[in-house]
């Protein structure tokens, strides 16, 4: 456990194996925190209600695909430079990236936090793995797996309506 708290081990996986991974965990993390958060709230009689329930445009359908993650991940990257002066543990800065990013959508509904926070620290956390062996590659290893989960998500909005 020690090691995760010092440095990003991510075994002998190359980026695109990276990207997979961090969608993975980001997806199933995401998902088990929003239904137990989810849960927890319904036993205080509190619904964390989304915003209303629509079909998306075409145009959100890709903004929410593309533009939202390349712009995102700049800012992730920024953040993650931000944080590097001061703290230089990998978890730790994923881990307030994180919260930065989770809060951030939790402003549009709460239940966005609890659906955004572990695939921010996902993105975060490969981002930080990559950006010391190229920065290029470390965007692409946040930017391509927040492109999958927000396809992922899109698509479930818009088969739900």
């Amino acid at each position: 456990m020690s090691a995760i708290l010092k440095t990003p081990e991510l075994r002998s996986g190359g980026l695109w194996q990276t990207c997979l991974l961090s969608y993975a965990t980001a997806l199933f993390l995401s998902f088990c925190l929003l239904v137990v958060a989810d849960s927890i709230a319904l036993q205080f009689d509190i619904v964390m209600s989304d915003p209303p329930s629509r079909s998306a445009t075409l145009a959100e359908f890709f903004g929410t695909i593309f533009f939202a993650p390349v712009l995102e991940t700049l800012l992730v990257g920024l953040t993650i430079k931000a944080l590097s002066r001061f703290f230089h543990r990998p978890f730790v800065i994923a881990s307030i990236s994180a919260l930065i990013f989770g809060g951030a959508h939790g402003l549009v509904a709460v239940s966005w936090f609890f659906g955004t926070v572990c695939s921010f620290f996902a993105y975060s956390y490969a981002y930080v793995y990559w950006s010391s062996r190229s920065l290029r590659k470390a965007y692409v290893a946040a930017c391509a797996p927040h492109m999958l989960i927000n396809l992922t998500a899109m698509t479930l909005v818009c088969l739900g309506n």
